[in-house]
């Protein structure tokens, strides 16, 4: 089989004359294979394409390993600090690009499937808010999100950032050149551009949109972050709780935002995407006799052994949640809280200390 390989070129955009430069990995084998799943990956701020074609060794071993069935791959290099804002002053509007311009144009121009169940959006840093304010905005274009340590603020309101998750900002947009996001992160913030943009609020504004469409989410951070972003991971993941909104959510302890946690958080976050696009095996929705055996004696034990059913399997899953189907509904009846996916926790009582 042939190996995956990189293709350069560009997309045109309105707001950019030159059109704007992307890259894509096309997986192995794609030549010789039909139309396969798409993935945007969302750089991070002050990077470009070239990062997605840096971490290509990363995306080969998790495709020889069967980690990650075949996709394309596709990075395009934004303004690197624009935070992949429409910017409400300009003509510039890096979001609409993204969900919509770039996704058409990588649909015509290469093989892969233009149904959202095959789409994919995820991103680092930077673009970890993007990804996640994009999949939340228009969760009917894309069937997962993928967020490596988001740089997202752990507030819903402008002025309860505090200077322990803003203090960085001002550093990185001059030291890279880019005040394009000025409104949103830097030191002029809009109270309106923050309420429209952060990712914790378009949630918010889009529940019942998000829980329609059963998008799959991912979050994760490393908790020695040095711009304290598992901060916002965190209120984010607490956000999506409150909202009952199912999501899959990773601390990494002793993890810095660089370094050498990378590699395996990423190697983690594309093995979840792979298994978003893994069909089920249609087995696995099988009563089978040995888990009605094991319900009815749950229910009247005996003194005779119950079936053995492996506990790692869909049925003994099935046959716990039948067991208990009973109790529970009548448990919703005192607490309807019973019939969230998380419960609604009271407050610890506990004071931080500084």
């Amino acid at each position: 089989m042939e190996n995956s390989r990189v293709e350069l070129s560009k997309a045109a955009v309105d707001f950019a004359p030159d059109g704007v430069p992307y890259a894509a990995i096309l997986p192995p084998g794609y030549d010789q294979s039909g139309p396969v799943p798409l993935c945007l990956v969302l750089h991070g701020g002050g990077g470009n394409r070239q990062n997605l074609v840096e971490t290509k060794p990363l995306y080969d071993a998790l495709w020889a390993s069967g980690a990650m069935p075949p996709m394309v791959l596709a990075s395009a290099s934004v303004s690197p600090l624009g935070f992949y804002l429409d910017h409400p002053e300009s003509n510039v509007r890096w979001e609409r690009f993204i969900a919509q311009d770039f996704v058409a144009h990588l649909r015509r121009t290469y093989k892969v499937r233009t149904d959202r169940s095959s789409t994919i959006i995820s991103g680092i840093s930077m673009g970890g808010h993007g990804s996640l304010r994009i999949a939340f905005r228009y969760p009917d274009r894309f069937a997962a999100v993928a967020a490596l340590e988001p740089a997202i603020d752990p507030a819903l309101k402008l002025e309860d950032v505090t200077a322990r998750n803003r203090f960085f900002y001002p550093l990185v947009l001059d030291s890279g050149g880019d005040h394009s996001a000025e409104g949103l992160v830097g030191t002029r913030r809009d109270a309106a551009l923050f309420d429209a943009n952060n990712p914790a609020n378009v949630a918010i504004a889009n529940v019942d949109a998000i829980r329609r469409s059963g998008l799959a989410i991912y979050i994760e951070a490393g908790d020695e972050d040095v711009f304290n972003l598992h901060d916002g991971a965190e209120f984010l993941h607490r956000v999506l709780w409150d909202l009952d909104i199912p999501h899959e959510y990773h601390m990494a302890c002793g993890a810095d935002h660089v370094g050498p946690s990378l590699p395996r958080r990423m190697r983690a976050t594309y093995t979840w995407v792979g298994s978003m696009l893994t069909p089920p095996d249609p087995a696995e929705n099988q009563i089978t006799t040995a888990e009605q055996v094991w319900v009815e004696w749950m229910e009247h034990p005996s003194k005779e052994n119950p079936p053995v059913i492996d506990p790692n399997s869909p049925a003994m899953v099935r046959a716990y949640r039948r067991w208990l189907a009973s109790p529970r509904e009548a448990t919703a009846k005192i607490d309807p809280a019973t019939n969230r996916r998380y419960g609604i926790l009271p407050g610890t009582g506990l004071k931080p200390e500084a």
